[in-house]
């Protein structure tokens, strides 16, 4: 059918909105609601990523969950319990999502970088076990208890050892030796996140 130059502007322009709004919810936009000191909020999981390939010396936009597969199996033993594998697929999660909100390599136009100079991403290295424990995570975030995303940092710590409660550091062997004595992944990460720099109180949960 034939389309006139108006009609064709008029279309143009629709496509041009709609790829605003998507843009918009790409980053990550959320509101907060205060009443009687209760802070309600309400998150977009992020839809992508930006991840500079340091190797290829290349920003790549990567679809976030996809980020979090393919990073899990790099920093946490796939072989290892199952809640020490969702804990960690919460750490990767959210500290990823803090960084799309807030890029931490602006100048290359990145959120994160590939390395451990944030959190070791491979193409193609997801497991089943690590594939596994992202999905049973999804649908969970972390907020502090000022109502904020925060930097959930993680470390290596020492094998047989819980580390250090309270520090604002998940220790990935302390989540194994945890696992093993029966703890499940939020006990976890309110072992490590409640009442350090990363949160003056206790951390909270929310649905997305």
């Amino acid at each position: 059918a034939f389309v006139d130059n108006e009609t064709a502007k008029e279309i143009a322009q629709t496509f041009k909105k709609i790829y605003r709004q998507q843009r918009e919810y790409n980053k990550n936009k959320f509101f907060k609601v205060n009443f009687k000191s209760k802070t309600i909020s309400s998150y977009s999981v992020p839809y992508t990523i930006r991840v500079y390939r340091v190797s290829q010396q290349v920003t790549q936009e990567i679809n976030f969950e996809y980020y979090c597969k393919n990073v899990l199996p790099n920093e946490w033993i796939s072989s290892w319990p199952a809640e020490s594998l969702k804990s960690g697929a919460e750490a990767v999660k959210m500290y990823g999502w803090y960084h799309v909100l807030h890029p931490k390599w602006p100048g290359l136009n990145a959120d994160v970088k590939d390395t451990t100079a944030d959190q070791v991403y491979k193409y193609g290295t997801a497991t089943t076990a690590t594939t596994n424990a992202v999905n049973n995570v999804n649908g969970v975030g972390l907020q502090n208890s000022s109502g904020n995303i925060f930097e959930a940092q993680y470390l290596a710590g020492n094998s047989g050892s819980a580390g250090t409660q309270h520090s604002g550091k998940m220790s990935q062997y302390g989540t194994k030796y945890l696992a093993q004595n029966g703890k499940n992944y939020l006990y976890m990460c309110h072992y490590y996140y409640d009442y350090s720099d990363k949160s003056s109180g206790t951390i909270v949960t929310f649905s997305y």
